[in-house]
């Protein structure tokens, strides 16, 4: 009898945790987003769009992400070379100045988010925005 008992518990246990696993990840699916945006526009932003444009629009473009204040420092990847690492800086985007980017062929801004590994980097062609994309994750795997 309490065999039975047992056995039908760890049955139970079992599927449960069966359940959990394949709901978290449905969730980790589900929460990851990996976009390249090269025809139209994403985030407030639209290709084509010129540098000076773009920066203008940066306030707009991180609230459509989710981000509503500005006052936070993030951290930015500015490439300006084909084979330069490129150039860190952590500045808020309130504080963010042009002059900073103007000469970069592409901006990675790394989202400060408690849960995601969340980044959005915009690439320059001849001076106009040619690719947005868009990379969330709830955690790194190898």
């Amino acid at each position: 009898m309490i065999f039975k008992f047992v056995n039908g518990v760890l049955k139970m246990v079992g599927m449960l945790l069966f359940v959990l696993i394949i709901t978290g990840i449905a969730f980790l699916y589900v929460s990851s987003i990996n976009s390249t945006i090269e025809q139209g526009s994403a985030y407030e932003l639209s290709i084509g769009m010129s540098q000076n444009e773009v920066f203008k629009r940066l306030p707009s473009a991180f609230k459509s992400v989710g981000i509503e204040k500005l006052n936070i420092p993030v951290k930015i990847e500015i490439y300006t070379q084909k084979d330069a690492p490129p150039q860190e800086i952590e500045v808020s985007l309130n504080d963010l100045e042009y002059r900073s980017l103007e000469n970069a062929r592409k901006w990675k801004f790394f989202v400060n988010s408690i849960y995601f590994f969340d980044n959005i980097t915009l690439e320059f062609c001849n001076e106009k925005l040619c690719k947005i994309k868009r990379y969330r994750r709830y955690f790194e795997l190898p």
